[in-house]
């Protein structure tokens, strides 16, 4: 049995009947974790933190879905829509791995330079806070090192590149003036960041990896230890993309990533392989909105089936 557990970034209360709706009778069970939530329904459960924290939703709310009789939990951001053809009896074949194994769409060497928020995060990153004692919660610096050999081989915990590609101007460059500036600024922001990460190279304080984390899934007996590490890592303030992959590489012996399913997803997510794949990408989604008329019933009727789950999808666009 397959519990699916939607994590909120924000208090948007609306997408829950919406969500409801969408994955009836699908999963054993579903759970909602929104901040700063005040209703009685209990399937949504309240948790305490911000958006780039959200690990923490998780260990705030392991005990209500520890008792729950589901022997994996299968987590998306509210913005993810899943294939309406998933479902518990099928999720482990339609994303390709075992019952017994975790799964993140992927994990990313940060070494490799070319996750600019993941490189950024891990610079600063650190376990040393005052009034905080984490040293006897967390694997060792080796033992981490080992624990995240088992899924991905690094090649250094030197942040030692940094890989940007250049957003290209629009034409005509006078009538789309707002966006050609939006892009110079952020090409000087990524060029004043590589000058900087070249030119103060610095290793990792504590091994870390980074990934995607709004899909992921842990079986029950990963569980309990994935959300502890979630808890300590969002103490330590660790950026969720770094704290989530990071977690479950130490509590999982096997992991399986987008890399070996047999779909793909549709993601606009930082970092693009190219701007104009990112651009591509977000033309795609607002294409099959326009096509589906923003209706989650023209969705369920008619997915694109290459794709086994799109994201983002605001919902508050979409209507049953």
């Amino acid at each position: 049995m397959v519990d699916l557990v939607i994590i909120y970034n924000h208090k948007y209360e609306a997408n829950i009947p919406k969500l409801d709706h969408y994955y009836e009778g699908k999963f054993n069970k579903i759970w909602h974790l929104m901040p700063f939530y005040k209703g009685n329904a209990p399937h949504v459960i309240p948790v305490y933190d911000g958006s780039f924290l959200f690990q923490g939703f998780i260990a705030q709310a392991a005990g209500r879905l520890k008792q729950s009789d589901a022997d994996h939990f299968l987590f998306i951001g509210d913005d993810l829509l899943l294939d309406p053809k998933i479902n518990q009896d099928n999720v482990f074949e339609e994303l390709g791995f075992e019952k017994d194994w975790g799964f993140i769409s992927r994990l990313d060497d940060l070494s490799k330079g070319i996750y600019s928020r993941g490189v950024n995060e891990a610079r600063t990153a650190t376990l040393q806070h005052p009034g905080l004692e984490i040293g006897r919660e967390l694997p060792t610096y080796d033992e981490a090192l080992k624990l995240i050999g088992r899924h991905i081989k690094l090649e250094s915990l030197m942040l030692r590149k940094y890989v940007h590609h250049p957003l290209k101007m629009v034409f005509p460059f006078w009538s789309n003036l707002g966006i050609n500036w939006g892009r110079f600024k952020a090409n000087i922001w990524h060029l004043r960041e590589r000058a900087r990460n070249w030119l103060n190279l610095k290793p990792m304080e504590y091994p870390l990896v980074g990934g995607y984390a709004d899909l992921f899934s842990v079986p029950r007996k990963s569980f309990e230890q994935f959300a502890h590490y979630c808890g300590v890592f969002a103490s330590a303030q660790i950026f969720v993309e770094l704290a989530l992959p990071t977690a479950l590489a130490f509590s999982c012996e096997h992991i399986a990533t987008e890399d070996t399913s047999p779909r793909r997803g549709l993601s606009v997510w930082f970092p693009p392989g190219t701007w104009e794949d990112y651009e591509r990408k977000c033309e795609l989604i607002h294409q099959i909105e326009r096509q589906r008329q923003n209706s989650l019933a023209n969705l369920t009727a008619k997915w694109p089936g290459e794709y086994f789950y799109m994201h983002p999808i605001k919902l508050s666009a979409w209507k049953n």
